[in-house]
């Protein structure tokens, strides 16, 4: 299971609240300021971020993206003594949201919503991120690991473009938007010496910075290198390609690369010298928060089409 697994929570049944009539949709502007109900079964929306009962992790049943968020979603939270809807700065194109409970975001632990505003034009920049799930997941799809590649226009970041694409704060000829690619990567986490299984444990704290990191240091080989990476493989261009990490973490929280392989159209190809060969991947300098054992940490990442 993945670290920070979904939380299992009892609650005391409270009091529903009353049929309300209707009301605008106008943007709201005043702070959310009802006190949360300790005793009572979450209420997502209310903009009350409550992390006891499981409303900031992304893997949690009760998991409330409006008014916690995620790292991923553009938006900056920050920790306020009242909750707020995400507002937008047009003249900087940055959005920040007031949250309560949750720990501010950083550049350092969620660099991904902080792209906009970091100085410089991000052009095909893969960041670490949570992934939403897509459309067509069905009803029991949650959010997952993955990886945004974001391409910064002076529509939607103006602070950061320049005609020379350099970064700053001057204008510059509009940048033509293109998709951004949402890697999704299958996750598993095992620690062998791990007794009590049914514990709740967080190994790792799947929020840091180390873990966007490892995440965009991986796909950033794989995506870069992925026609490379097929042809070493002897895959088509359009071909299904998985490649399969097992990753040691050490109690010190030290990684380094256990296992690595490849299938092709679910077939077993390649051999793992020539993976690292083709992308050039090294988890050299990547540490993570100790989990005080020794642990393994297993992605599964699709090839994108060369």
């Amino acid at each position: 299971m993945l670290a920070g697994a979904s939380i299992s929570l009892l609650f005391l049944k409270c009091g529903k609240p009353m049929g309300e009539s209707p009301q605008h949709t106008e943007p709201r502007t005043q702070p959310v300021t009802a006190p949360a109900d300790e005793d009572c079964e979450p209420r997502k929306n209310d903009f009350q971020c409550e992390i006891r009962k499981g409303e900031s992790d992304p893997l949690s049943v009760t998991f409330d993206p409006m008014s916690c968020g995620y790292c991923g979603d553009s938006v900056r939270q920050v920790l306020s003594d009242a909750g707020t809807p995400p507002v937008m700065d047009m003249d900087s194109g940055i959005t920040t949201q007031a949250v309560t409970e949750r720990p501010s975001e950083t550049p350092e632990n969620c660099p991904v919503d902080f792209h906009c505003g970091n100085g410089r034009r991000d052009f095909r920049r893969t960041y670490g991120s949570w992934i939403e799930p897509l459309a067509d997941s069905g009803p029991d799809a949650g959010y997952v690991l993955g990886t945004r590649t974001i391409t910064e226009s002076i529509q939607d970041c103006p602070g950061d473009t320049r005609q020379n694409g350099h970064g700053g704060s001057g204008g510059g000829a509009p940048v033509e938007d293109e998709p951004l690619p949402l890697r999704q990567t299958a996750s598993a986490w095992n620690c062998p010496s791990f007794v009590a299984p049914s514990q709740q444990v967080d190994m790792v704290d799947m929020h840091s910075n180390s873990v966007w990191s490892a995440l965009s240091r991986i796909h950033g080989a794989i995506n870069s290198n992925a026609a490379a990476l097929r042809q070493a493989l002897g895959a088509g261009a359009t071909d299904r390609v998985v490649i399969r990490l097992n990753i040691r973490v050490e109690p010190r929280g030290y990684m380094s690369l256990n296992s690595i392989s490849a299938s092709c159209e679910n077939r077993p190809c390649g051999d793992s010298q020539a993976i690292i060969n083709a992308t050039q991947l090294s988890l050299n300098g990547l540490v993570m928060g100790a989990p005080e054992m020794e642990c393994f940490w297993t992605l599964t990442i699709r090839v994108p089409n060369a």
